[in-house]
């Protein structure tokens, strides 16, 4: 953050204070990745092409903070605890917006480095000192690709060094999203299926999975299908039917309906000496295809 007038400014005190305080969390108002192309062309011409970013808009940003993501979509066990889990975003982009957000662009090679795909899942928070300081809370991202924006207004952008766009005074431009290509990632050291009573179980993860993905189970010999949601905390819990010995395809849709085949499994949750009857884990290795 450049030096300013008043940031040069002594400031003394006969008491010893610290700033015991951290970063606001952060409000996101969109989340896009895709080509930003001119939204009104002239008549008879093609959209010219500006940029094809990751455009995020921040609310209860502040100025000199770092940001740190956590990404789920890679690695639903991510946590803040440990450092090779941590990517930083690069905050020389951010712009203030004129109504109190601020705007961050990551051209593609910014967002690949700091592993950000289209449709990914993860974390961010603000740090002290630019990501040297002391953290905010997180606040969790959805990079919506179903649908690209309506008319946006990217004036105060200026002139982007990192990949040469100058949006232009009072540009008027559409974010026409990339799909999302990246199967949520399946993490079967966290997943377990349990037997509860004859003919019923359940399949419960914990950091399996990410947020908002949908997880399914087919009976293959009812035909009934069974679903429930990644919540917030990571965390699922689907009941299903079946008969010991049923075969039961599983699968995994995330919040772009993007889907990973975990493939068969008979129902035959084994008695486990010293614990609850029928806790049994997942095997399958999730498919990428």
């Amino acid at each position: 953050m450049a030096v300013t007038l008043a940031a040069s400014i002594n400031q003394v005190s006969d008491k010893c204070y610290e700033d015991k305080t951290v970063p606001a969390k952060l409000g996101v108002s969109l989340a896009k990745y895709g080509d930003v192309v001119q939204a009104y062309p002239p008549q008879y011409t093609s959209p010219a092409k500006y940029a094809d970013p990751l455009v995020l808009m921040f609310d209860n940003v502040e100025p000199g903070c770092g940001f740190q993501v956590l990404n789920l979509t890679k690695n639903p066990d991510a946590d803040w605890s440990n450092a090779a889990d941590i990517k930083s975003l690069p905050s020389t982009t951010m712009k203030a917006l004129g109504d109190g957000r601020y705007g961050l662009i990551l051209g593609n090679k910014e967002a690949t480095d700091a592993g950000i795909n289209p449709g990914d899942v993860f974390d961010i928070r603000q740090v002290e000192a630019e990501g040297k300081g002391k953290a905010g809370p997180e606040t969790r991202v959805y990079l919506d690709q179903k649908a690209n924006t309506n008319v946006l207004t990217l004036s105060n952008y200026g002139t982007v060094d990192q990949f040469g766009t100058n949006f232009g005074l009072g540009q008027q431009v559409r974010i026409n999203v990339y799909g999302d290509a990246t199967p949520p990632a399946v993490l079967t050291k966290n997943l377990q299926i349990e037997g509860l009573s004859e003919g019923k179980g359940t399949i419960r993860g914990k950091r399996a999975i990410e947020p908002g993905a949908e997880v399914f189970v087919h009976n293959e010999v009812t035909k009934q299908t069974f679903s429930g949601k990644v919540g917030d905390d990571r965390q699922f819990d689907v009941p299903f039917e079946a008969a010991i010995g049923a075969p039961l395809h599983l699968w995994v849709k995330d919040h772009n309906n993007v889907v990973t085949d975990l493939g068969l499994t008979n129902f035959a949750p084994k008695c486990v000496k010293g614990g609850p009857c029928g806790v049994a884990a997942l095997m399958q290795k999730a498919s990428n295809g």
